[in-house]
């Protein structure tokens, strides 16, 4: 069996407060330790209900006006539908490894550029003095050569050592048989919003079953990303086994093969 070596790096960790639940607490004498079920029942508010009722029905509550897609697109220099036409490792002084993804831009979707190409520099690769050790780091995106990918970028301060237009991800949405996932697999539900203009998104039950979303590919490595949802058991067909639910059959989760189509997908980034 062959070894192969990670070296993984990952975000700094936002610092959380731990509480111990073994800690009994005595109450002092005469005082009432908990409210009765009559003052519950009067504190119990018409928003407490509706969240309630959301837990155990399909009604969605909407947390807030903005559109997500119009969101993305204003924090974004471009937004680009785009190929993957090569990947190659470059090493810093430090032999330090940065994979540099090339993209072929076939649509420009919204900002302002002229660029037929694009790199994205990423930190993280083979080693080069021990092949079988590999640089990974945690919120790198990982790409394969022929991905078609729609991409919300900044773009970098730098120019790439081809002088191509180097950018940085925000957002990536890949694209399968003319319809939209998310990075790990997932449909992208469209819908326009009950109030106001704008679309909600909202992701299928289930993930496409391209090994294309679990495969890492890096130099001569491969590795398998294993997502939860349904146990973390995936059905014969690759895709996510369904989880117990409590809708009924005549609401049925949406399915990946319900994700939106490329064409409107790009419609809603650009009105």
């Amino acid at each position: 069996m062959k070894t192969i070596s990670l070296s993984i790096r990952v975000g700094m960790a936002t610092p959380a407060l731990l509480l111990s639940c073994a800690v009994a607490f005595a109450q002092p004498g005469g005082e009432v330790g908990e409210a009765s079920p009559e003052a519950l029942d009067a504190a119990f508010t018409a928003e407490d209900a509706a969240r309630e009722a959301a837990m155990f029905s399909d009604t969605i509550l909407e947390r807030t006006p903005s559109d997500p897609l119009a969101a993305a697109r204003q924090a974004a220099d471009l937004v680009v539908r785009a190929r993957v036409i090569a990947e190659s490792v470059h090493y810093d002084a430090n032999d330090l490894p940065f994979t540099h993804t090339r993209f072929a831009v076939e649509e420009l979707i919204a900002g302002e550029s002229t660029a037929n190409e694009l790199v994205l520099v990423q930190e993280g690769g083979p080693s080069r003095t021990k092949p079988e050790m590999v640089y990974m780091v945690s919120e790198s995106h990982y790409f394969n050569p022929g991905d078609e990918e729609l991409l919300f970028l900044k773009l970098a301060s730098e120019i790439s050592a081809t002088g191509s237009l180097r950018v940085d991800v925000q957002e990536r949405f890949s694209v399968r048989d003319g319809r939209v996932y998310t990075e790990s697999g997932r449909g992208l539900i469209l819908s326009p919003r009950a109030n106001g203009a704008g679309h909600r998104l909202s992701l299928s039950a289930d993930r496409h079953p391209d090994p294309g979303f679990r495969q890492i590919r890096i130099g001569s490595h491969t590795f398998t990303r294993h997502y939860g949802g349904g146990g973390n058991q995936e059905d014969a067909d690759g895709e996510d086994a369904p989880a117990t639910s409590q809708r009924s059959s005549a609401s049925p989760a949406p399915s990946y093969r319900d994700s939106a189509d490329v064409e409107s997908f790009i419609a809603a980034i650009s009105n």
